[in-house]
């Protein structure tokens, strides 16, 4: 009778520690950071480039059937690069805090390339609509 007790502390043990242990992962290694920080960069850049290419666009007058087009285009665009900002600004946080912000990082690179690609997506099938009427 006594070993079941024992049995079910050391299982009480063990699911304590395994958050713990989650918990106190080691921060990323300084290449990680680098990489990520660099990613974000170009990220933004190439969002912002889209956005204004979109702009210049609609003022050309490419896009006479729907003039909205590119205006959602340039919004989606812009998204993508404020995800790539915020996603700079929880790496420097990661960096200064000491903190583990691997979860946040995948996210906003998620979201960043996502935003990028409906963005140009839309720009594009504006294009083609006003291309083919």
């Amino acid at each position: 009778m006594t070993h079941a007790p024992e049995a079910s502390n050391d299982a009480v043990t063990n699911a304590q520690a395994a958050p713990a242990d989650a918990a106190t992962r080691p921060p990323l290694p300084e290449i990680a950071y680098q990489l990520y920080s660099q990613q974000f960069q170009q990220m933004s850049l190439l969002a912002i480039a889209a956005a204004g290419g979109a702009l210049v666009m609609l003022q050309v007058g490419l896009f006479k059937v729907r003039p909205w087009t590119p205006v959602v285009a340039a919004i989606i665009l812009a998204l993508a690069a404020l995800v790539a900002v915020i996603g700079s600004m929880e790496l420097t946080r990661g960096i200064t805090e000491n903190k583990d912000v691997r979860k946040t990082l995948k996210g906003c690179t998620l979201a960043s390339f996502f935003l990028l690609g409906a963005g140009t997506g839309a720009l594009i099938m504006g294009l083609l609509r006003n291309a083919f009427p």
